[in-house]
C-alpha cells in the first residue's frame, strides 16, 4: 500500500518537480520608473539541469507590483490570450531571453516592488522581485 502511495505521489507531482529546474528572472532596463510609467523588462529563463525542460509561451503572464509602504495597495498588470501557443523547450544548461514592457502606476518618489508569474499549459513560474523608485514630482 505504501509503495502504491509513493508511486501515485511521484506521478502526480513529477511535472512540478521538473518545472523546478527552470528559473525565471526579470531585470528592468532602468533603475527608476519614468513619468510615463512604462518600464521595459528583460526576462531570462535558465534551465539549471542536464535535461531539456518546458517553459511557457511568452503570451500568458502577470506582473504584480505594489508600494513598499504600510497598508499600500498592490496592483496587477496581466497579459494573456485566449489560445496561447504551446509551451517552449529549453535545452539543458541553456538560457532563453524575452522582453516585455509594462505600465506601472505609482505615486511620485514611491518605492515599488515588482514580480511576475508566467503561466504554461501545465506549469507556473514565479520570478524574482525587483524594486524601482518612481520618478519624483517635477
Amino acid at each position: 500500500m505504501r509503495t502504491l502511495c509513493v508511486i501515485l505521489l511521484v506521478v502526480l507531482f513529477s511535472p512540478v518537480a521538473r518545472a523546478g529546474s527552470v528559473r525565471v528572472y526579470i531585470v528592468p532596463t532602468t533603475t527608476s520608473i519614468p513619468v510615463s510609467g512604462e518600464v521595459a523588462f528583460e526576462v531570462y529563463w535558465y534551465n539549471d539541469s542536464d535535461r531539456p525542460a518546458k517553459i511557457p509561451a511568452f503570451e500568458r503572464f502577470s506582473f504584480m507590483f505594489g508600494a513598499l509602504a504600510p497598508l499600500a495597495d498592490a496592483r496587477l498588470e496581466a497579459r494573456s490570450v485566449d489560445h496561447a501557443g504551446p509551451d517552449r523547450s529549453i535545452a539543458p544548461w541553456a538560457t532563453v531571453h524575452d522582453q516585455t514592457t509594462i505600465t506601472i502606476h505609482a505615486k511620485p518618489d514611491e518605492l515599488v516592488a515588482i514580480s511576475a508569474t508566467f503561466y504554461g499549459n501545465k506549469s507556473r513560474f514565479k520570478s524574482n522581485t525587483v524594486v524601482l523608485r518612481n520618478a519624483p514630482k517635477a
